[in-house]
């Protein structure tokens, strides 16, 4: 069974499409004070040379994450919080 239903993302991805730039801003605030390393992991693509214009959905994509995983009910662990974890059982 999986945490996110597909009725919550399919209500991620229309909450997010009814987002203004404002509102998307501020879910992107929101993602780098709860998730950062989520966040991270877009911004480094530019680091790692891949062009813009093979990301540019990316942002959307992040963004339609994060507000499933807000919409699921589920209390998410930050993704460093999980590599320290899977880190300790090896």
């Amino acid at each position: 069974m999986s945490r996110i239903s597909a009725q919550v993302m399919a209500c991620a991805v229309d909450a997010v499409r009814a987002m203004d730039f404002s509102k998307k801003e501020a879910l992107t605030d929101e993602v780098f004070r709860v998730q950062p390393h989520m966040l991270a992991s877009f911004m480094a693509q530019k680091e790692f040379g891949v062009p813009l214009e093979k990301i540019d959905f990316l942002p959307n994509i992040l963004l339609v994450c994060f507000q499933a995983m807000k919409g699921s009910g589920v209390n998410w662990a930050t993704a460093l919080s999980l590599q320290a974890t899977l880190a300790k059982r090896r």
